[in-house]
């Protein structure tokens, strides 16, 4: 057995229902396959996942435009990006948001991205980051891979290409070790009747659930809290 195995075991239930309850990321997904973006839509969505925090109003509102204008551009014709393309259209949004707002915008970017593909895009997110870093060293296929390091800072524009293979190198990893307990996955998903559809967005739950501080979460029949 895998050794998160028995973790996902214990927590599948609770993940699940907790991406169930976020209605507002069911409406940025139908919101994306209508191919018609409402700001108002957008910018509270961003506002309620903290993604535009110490920013002025104005600076969100140039951010969900320049989003507004570009999103469609990108992802035209494009149903499941593989790690070129996502790396394509990750630099292309890096490089227009810190345009307008001079920040890292990696969170934001591929919380944006996943609105367009819910089944390819990993979100990032400092938890499950810490959790990879940990995982990389229990899974052969995983420690094959460029070792995860620290994601990189952006000083200024031509920083954001090392970003964006920070973020490839992320969600190739994240993709490896969903693909390793697909099966587990799908048992699960037959176990409980689950309806919520997106692997990898239950994966990155329950890796937020291991790497974040203070989460309680369970193993068997404990309860960690």
């Amino acid at each position: 057995m895998n050794p998160l195995s028995d973790f996902i075991d214990s927590n599948y239930f609770y993940a699940c229902k907790t991406q169930r309850s976020f209605e507002h990321d069911l409406q940025m997904i139908n919101m994306h396959k209508s191919m018609c973006i409402d700001k108002i839509i957008v910018k509270k969505w961003m506002r309620d996942y903290g993604l535009f925090q110490g920013i002025t109003n104005k600076g969100r509102d140039g951010i969900v435009d320049i989003y507004s204008e570009t999103i469609f551009q990108l992802t035209k014709g494009v149903s499941s990006p593989n790690s070129d393309e996502i790396a394509k259209q990750f630099n292309t949004l890096l490089l227009n948001f810190y345009g307008v707002v001079p920040r890292k915008w990696i969170s934001a970017v591929s919380k944006l991205l996943w609105c367009s593909y819910p089944s390819s895009i990993v979100i990032y997110d400092a938890f499950v980051h810490r959790s990879l870093i940990i995982l990389q060293g229990f899974y052969p296929s995983l420690a094959n891979m460029p070792r995860l390091s620290n994601s990189s800072k952006i000083r200024k524009i031509e920083d954001i290409q090392s970003l964006v293979n920070f973020y490839i190198d992320y969600q190739s990893i994240a993709k490896e070790l969903l693909n390793l307990h697909q099966s587990q996955f799908n048992l699960l998903r037959n176990k409980y009747s689950e309806q919520y559809e997106y692997d990898i967005r239950i994966l990155d739950k329950l890796l937020w659930l291991l790497g974040g501080p203070g989460q309680s979460f369970k193993l068997g029949n404990i309860n960690c809290t």
